[in-house]
Formats: C-alpha cells, sequence, structure tokens
C-alpha cells in the first residue's frame, strides 16, 4: 500500500515537472531589476509583473510597496515599448495560446494561473498572477486590488480597443477593452522560435538591437540590426517643417510617428542616419524573405497578421494625402486615411515625373512603390555603414 502510495506522488511530480519545464531568472539592465521567468510549453515569460518606470506608469495607490509587490500598472501605449529587450508585450494570439497550454482557452477556470496565495490559485504552471487591480483614468480611481487582475496585450481591435487577458478568482480569458483610460499591468514574453523549429532568420533578428537618442530634441527610439542593416524600430517623430500627427492629435504621434512630404523626409534622419533608397527597402525586403510580397515579418504583433520575426515592428500609421476628388480635372481634397489598415515609409530615390518610392505595407502585403512627393508618409531612418 505504501509502494502504490509513494508511486503516485512520483508521478504527480514527473508531471509537474514536465508541463512547468524550466525556471529562471531575467536582469532587466534598464534599473538592474531581477524577475523570475518560467517556460510554459515553447513560450517563456516572466513569472512576476513588469515594475519598469516607464512614462506616467503608477503604483496601486501610487504606494511604493505595491509597486514592489504587484508591479506598475501601464497606459497601452506605455505598455507596447515597456518590455526590456529580447522580450516583447504578448500578442492576443501569444496569451491564447498560454491559456491552450495550460489547460484551457476560452472563458475558463483560471486557476492554474493564479498564484497560491489568491483564493482559488492553484499556479501549476509557475504563472503566479497576483490581483493587482486596475487603474481607471476616466475617473481617476484604482480598483479591484485583491480582486482582479488585467495583463494587456500588443494586439488592436481597432483604434480604441485592445485585447488583455483577465483573470479574476474564478476564471480567466482573453477579452478586448478600451485602450484610452485604464491603466493595466504587463507580463513580458521571451522571443523565441515557436513550436520549437529552428529559424536562423529570429536568431540573426533579435540580437543585437539597441536605441538612438536623437540629441536634436531628446528622444529615443529603438533599434534593430536585420542582416547587415541597422533601423529605427520605431517611426521617426522628429517634427520637422509642416510635418503631421495622423488626425492632428499629439497621441497618434506618440504612437505612430509624424508623417513626412518626402521633401521634409530627405532630412529628417539625426545624424548618422539616413533616409533609406529605394535599393536598401529592396535589401530589406530579401532579408526578411518578402522579396515575394508577403509583409508578414515587418509587420508588428499588433497588426493583423503580424509576425515580427525580425523587430521591425510596423504598425498601420496610415498616410496624409489626395483620397477624394473635388471639382473636375483632378482638384483635390487633402485628407488623412487608412489608420489600421496600412503603413508606407519615403526612401530617398525619385520616381518618374512628381513621384518618389516608397515601402507600402497592408495587412497582406509589402511592395516598393512610386507616387506624388507631397503625400504624407512615415520615415524608419537606416543607419549610415562604415
Amino acid at each position: 500500500m505504501k509502494i502504490e502510495i509513494m508511486m503516485k506522488k512520483i508521478i504527480v511530480i514527473a508531471s509537474i515537472l514536465a508541463t512547468c519545464s524550466m525556471a529562471g531568472t531575467l536582469k532587466d539592465s534598464r534599473d538592474g531589476q531581477t524577475y523570475k521567468t518560467v517556460q510554459i510549453g515553447n513560450q517563456t515569460w516572466m513569472a512576476e509583473n513588469l515594475n519598469y518606470k516607464a512614462g506616467e506608469s503608477k503604483c496601486y495607490d501610487n504606494k511604493k510597496s505595491n509597486c514592489k509587490k504587484y508591479g506598475r500598472l501601464y497606459t497601452w501605449d506605455e505598455a507596447l515599448n515597456a518590455c526590456p529587450s529580447g522580450w516583447h508585450l504578448p500578442s492576443k494570439e501569444e496569451f491564447e495560446t498560454l491559456l491552450s497550454n495550460v489547460g484551457f482557452s476560452g472563458k475558463q477556470r483560471g486557476e492554474n494561473l493564479r498564484a497560491a496565495s489568491w483564493e482559488n490559485g492553484a499556479d501549476k504552471f509557475g504563472f503566479s498572477a497576483l490581483p493587482a487591480g486596475y487603474y481607471d483614468s476616466l475617473i481617476e480611481k484604482f480598483n479591484h486590488l485583491g480582486y482582479t487582475t488585467y495583463f494587456w496585450s500588443s494586439t488592436e481591435r481597432d483604434s480604441n480597443f485592445a485585447y488583455n487577458l483577465y483573470i479574476n478568482d474564478t476564471i480567466a480569458y482573453v477579452s478586448d477593452i478600451g485602450m484610452n483610460y485604464d491603466v493595466y499591468s504587463v507580463r513580458c514574453l521571451q522571443y523565441s522560435n515557436e513550436g520549437g523549429e529552428a529559424s536562423s532568420q529570429r536568431s540573426e533578428a533579435q540580437p543585437p538591437s539597441g536605441t538612438l537618442k536623437d540629441s536634436r530634441d531628446g528622444q529615443t527610439y529603438k533599434t534593430v540590426q536585420i542582416g547587415d542593416q541597422t533601423w529605427m524600430a520605431e517611426n521617426l517623430n522628429y517634427k520637422a517643417g509642416e510635418s503631421k500627427c495622423y488626425d492632428n492629435k499629439e497621441s497618434n504621434c506618440k504612437k505612430y510617428g509624424r508623417l513626412y512630404t518626402w521633401d521634409e523626409a530627405l532630412n529628417a534622419c539625426p545624424s548618422g542616419w539616413h533616409l533609406p533608397s529605394e535599393d536598401e527597402f529592396g535589401t530589406l525586403l530579401a532579408t526578411v524573405g518578402a522579396s515575394s510580397g508577403d509583409g508578414s515579418n515587418l509587420r508588428a504583433a499588433s497588426w493583423e497578421n503580424g509576425a515580427d520575426k525580425f523587430g521591425f515592428s510596423a504598425l498601420p500609421a496610415g498616410s496624409y494625402g489626395s483620397y477624394s476628388y473635388g471639382t473636375y480635372y483632378g482638384s483635390y481634397d487633402k485628407e488623412f486615411g487608412y489608420v489600421g489598415r496600412n503603413a508606407s515609409f519615403w526612401s530617398s530615390t525619385e520616381g518618374s515625373g512628381y513621384g518618389a518610392y516608397y515601402l507600402g505595407l497592408d495587412d497582406s502585403t509589402a511592395d516598393v512603390f512610386s507616387r506624388g512627393k507631397d503625400y504624407g508618409r512615415s520615415v524608419r531612418c537606416l543607419q549610415d555603414s562604415n
């Protein structure tokens, strides 16, 4: 009888070890903080909430002791770029994979994700979610500490809503919620070869990454090396000439960068960086495997069908130009268009007539086109080669 009981215990322990896999630590080089990590399936997660001070991120009730215990609370815009190098804000699909890996999907019981200290928490996989609550900036109030937690995903539903992982003391599921007022927790996910498949492309793309500080206005941008090229991994937001924020809203400049005419774009990049040529965009497309027109490897994970395997992280920033006909014989109205649907990046190469070349992306394709120089498009700067 004792032997039978002992064998059952061994089987249970072995089962837990097999599902939890490897635990480890992550040291954030930006502030020296160390976090527990855990591998669940083929994903490696932070096993604690992020506590990096980004933007106006908050401690619950503005108490540092709550930051130490629960991590900080972030707006969606802050969360998008809060994770340390080599880690990222998970997409909706990556959260759904997590739910599947811990034994459920859809709106079901979340005990396997909740820390043992949380009511009904089993924490079988080491994710160790705590009821960190949230902050509602519309009514300027902290809510639900001890009852619920929300984790931002990088995936937008539209310009007003983003997806999140919601957990309370009985259920866990992925849902969408307004991105403009709520302030939630962040769990970062390590970049990896999903499914365990070897990918020399991904291993080349993530290291080395870094940052660029623009001495003209003090703004800092993420950068990424893709093949032999080093790119800004965010759109330029330097105020040059009559460059514009989409819909003339500063919040869109912060999220998508500014929109420039071709003449403005030519000289917009900081010292040591330049507006890429048509050929340099061609090299980028070839390096990420997009020569056939499939732009998924360039699109951010938050954009529909975005794989972002190389860290270029293109967002559907839209553009500014002549989209509607005015009076007969070609009088046009200038307007903003296609945010959430398209992205376009000026090259330095002139086309025929009044045109210039640009890299265009939508939710399925990527290619280089030529059109009028007076359109407002995004800029990604490329580092000068030695």
